[in-house]
């Protein structure tokens, strides 16, 4: 499974509706809660400009900042649905 991993929902307006804390506690630090927010909300930059490249919903991979990788999806109504985690392995987001 993924060592750490955050999930974030963001509505259509870019506001951030849920977001949770997954994988193992021994991979958090006291800044990584912050880290990970930025590099969430760096990402969505990204989702916007992929949204517009392809039709399909799920994105993959839409973002890297040094060793976590952000996958995205997008939901018929427009939300965003982010994933930031620090292994690379498309089985386990696509069993997410």
């Amino acid at each position: 499974m993924v060592g750490l991993a955050t999930f974030m929902i963001v509505s259509r307006e870019d506001v951030p509706l849920y977001e949770a804390d997954l994988g193992s506690s021994a991979a958090k630090r006291d800044d990584a809660a912050h880290l990970h927010q930025f590099v969430m909300h760096a990402a969505q930059d990204f989702v916007e400009e992929r949204m517009w490249e392809t039709t399909s919903m799920n994105l993959k991979l839409v973002d890297r900042f040094n060793d976590l990788l952000v996958y995205g999806f997008v939901t018929a109504g427009g939300a965003r649905f982010l994933l930031l985690h620090d292994q690379r392995n498309e089985d386990n987001v696509k069993g997410f």
